[in-house]
């Protein structure tokens, strides 16, 4: 009998430390895309709960996990560059070292640690220093990706009435260059490759690249897309070319039933 209650005991045990149970500070996760670089945010959100957080909560002078509960962690698919300092594509925890007018944000390989318990300022691989804002007041702890164009986004904390903002740039020219050479490297459907290549640098002001990457891709396949690129990339130039490409650009829309690039052809052709 006593085994049996015994049993039973570890059992109710077992159960009750398996069950799912909220936490005072819920998880987040976030992925935010800059350019071609994936980022992640992996943290733990406490709430104010009327406390008085900075100075208090927080002292300052100590290291703070930015968050509750694990670590927090960014997750970068390229490198990133903050302050003039690279950090390479890979999983970081991310901490703060609090003064009343200054946040010193670092970036540590230990990624595992529970709260700040273990932090060891010898595996910080990047720091950077940032006046300390203020702001409307956020409850609830916030980290997030923002001003995001092409090439740079800032990331930003908030909490209570602090702001804290750290301007950060990713290099997008060199993963497009890495994602283009590695589709030439595959080898399919060469044609589109090459034509959506030649689109991304006249895009981006490259014209030479551009029109290195097109004649590559008409080489292989004349077509409506690469051809009415083309004739669009000479249209100031040269109008009257332009149209004589676009013209052969339709018959190619045409044969291959896609009336969406007919008619957009045959619109901009009518502009000319």
């Amino acid at each position: 009998m006593k085994n049996i209650l015994t049993l039973c005991a570890l059992l109710l045990t077992a159960i009750t430390f398996g069950q799912d149970l909220p936490r005072a500070s819920s998880s987040v996760k976030i992925t935010q895309e800059v350019g071609l670089n994936s980022i992640t945010l992996d943290y733990s959100r406490p709430n104010v709960n009327g406390r008085t957080i900075f100075g208090d909560l927080l002292n300052y002078g100590e290291v703070w996990r930015l968050g509750a509960n694990e670590c927090t962690k960014i997750t970068l698919e390229y490198p990133i560059t903050i302050g003039g300092q690279k950090l390479k594509k890979g999983t970081y925890s991310m901490y703060a070292l609090l003064e009343k007018n200054q946040w010193t944000v670092v970036f540590n390989t230990d990624s595992e640690q529970w709260g700040s318990n273990d932090y060891d300022a010898s595996k910080n691989v990047l720091e950077y220093s940032v006046s300390a804002g203020s702001g409307d007041h956020t409850e609830s702890f916030y980290i997030g990706l923002e001003q995001i164009m092409e090439s740079s986004a800032n990331i930003v904390i908030r909490w209570d009435n602090a702001v804290v903002s750290i301007p950060m740039t990713t290099d997008t020219k060199a993963a497009v260059m890495d994602n283009i050479q590695a589709a030439v490297n595959k080898g399919e459907d060469l044609a589109r490759v090459y034509s959506n290549a030649a689109d991304y640098s006249y895009d981006s002001g490259d014209t030479e690249k551009a029109d290195e990457y097109l004649a590559q891709s008409l080489k292989i396949e004349r077509t409506y897309y690469n051809v009415f690129m083309k004739a669009q990339m000479v249209a100031k130039e040269d109008p009257s070319a332009a149209k004589k490409l676009a013209k052969e650009a339709l018959g190619y829309a045409e044969k291959a039933e896609k009336a969406g690039w007919a008619r957009y052809i045959s619109r901009k052709m009518g502009e000319w």
